[in-house]
């Protein structure tokens, strides 16, 4: 059950996934997990262990990378379910032994391969053997990104915010309506694991880490996500994607922002935020003593 509970989804796409993976689970077959990075490769791999009369024994799980000897993992996984992390960068000589293995029929364990790579590629281009491709697609999962499935969103973040809270032991915040708003607005190139991130950074930052009657509201403008996202154009160069917000403002307002959220970020240290903001201490500081004459607030206490 904790395995399973992994699982956070009311996407109608993601729910029939799920139906597969449980209608499969109790077979010995092998089964290829591939999905973009943080998508829940995983908790996938955990949902069909945990579905599976295997459940009773522990997990073994190897990295691609690094295998180590891949016929003491079968051993160690008998009677259970052995997880092939990151399997397209197997070596050739690892390939060999996970082949020779698996056509010999002679173990007992179950094979679930993860991936973010597309391994038709990687088979066209000669760096994976097309036979155990074939052996370990028997049945393929495909996990879309949270970009296609965007009404899970807020009930991640939900979650995330109770899991996070309890894991720091600060008071579960909740999210004002501008946060939300961000959190599906957000492109979430690294899926939930960037979505746990940003709620975690969001729980610890909000919390004064003194209960109180009423829970700590989180709201939209702390909600720090990810804007060096790049967009390759013709030629080779590329741009930055704009921040939520940014167009429309004065250049001023904008420059203002940027250079108090880098202090936040830096903890106040000025020569490390110049550096990030790519001005001299000298500018930086000339910039401070401006905004205190002007007796903006943000800055009173920098």
């Amino acid at each position: 059950m904790r395995q399973e509970a992994k699982i956070i989804t009311n996407d109608s796409g993601m729910r029939d996934i799920l139906r597969k993976a449980e209608q499969i689970a109790a077979a010995k077959a092998s089964v290829l997990i591939r999905g973009p990075g943080g998508s829940g490769k995983h908790a996938m791999a955990e949902f069909v262990h945990s579905k599976s009369p295997r459940s009773r024994g522990d997990m073994v799980v190897v990295s691609g990378t690094a295998p180590g000897d891949i016929g003491s993992a079968f051993n160690k996984a008998s009677g259970s379910t052995l997880i092939i992390d990151e399997v397209d960068t197997l070596e050739p000589k690892y390939q060999i032994q996970l082949l020779g293995i698996l056509q010999s029929n002679n173990h007992d364990a179950r094979v679930v391969s993860l991936t973010t790579e597309n391994l038709e590629e990687a088979v066209s281009s000669g760096r994976f053997r097309r036979d155990l491709y074939f052996l370990l697609k028997v049945i393929e999962i495909e996990i879309p990104p949270l970009s296609e499935r965007k009404g899970d969103i807020p009930l991640l973040a939900n979650y995330f915010l109770e899991f996070h809270s309890r894991n720091n032991a600060l008071q579960t915040p909740t999210l004002d309506e501008h946060a939300v708003n961000r959190l599906l607005s957000h492109d979430w190139d690294g899926n939930i694991r960037e979505l746990s991130s940003v709620i975690e950074r969001a729980v610890v930052t909000c919390s004064s880490g003194e209960f109180s009657s009423e829970a700590p509201v989180i709201r939209g403008e702390k909600i720090e996500l990810e804007t060096a996202n790049h967009v390759s154009l013709d030629g080779g160069s590329s741009i930055r994607r704009l921040p939520d917000g940014w167009v429309g403002r004065q250049l001023a307002d904008i420059e203002r922002e940027m250079i108090y959220w880098t202090l936040q970020r830096t903890n106040g240290n000025r020569t490390h935020a110049a550096r990030m903001l790519g001005i001299s201490i000298r500018t930086l500081r000339n910039k401070l003593s401006q905004y205190r004459q002007e007796e903006d607030m943000l800055f009173t206490n920098i």
